[in-house]
């Protein structure tokens, strides 16, 4: 019985384990994709006032 108990309690430790890990990655993804479409747009809007002004 013990021996159950203590496999039960390492899978579900091993399975939250994983799940945090995958929820931090996930959440690392999407914060460095919103950064670099951040960048992107200020790049373009500061090259759109670059053109805008020669002409």
């Amino acid at each position: 019985m013990i021996e159950w108990m203590r496999f039960a309690l390492i899978v579900s430790v091993a399975a939250v384990d994983n799940v945090v890990s995958e929820t931090v990655l996930s959440f690392g993804i999407t914060r460095d994709l919103v950064r670099d479409r951040l960048r992107w747009q200020t790049i373009r809007r500061k090259l759109r006032r670059l053109l805008v002004g020669r002409r």
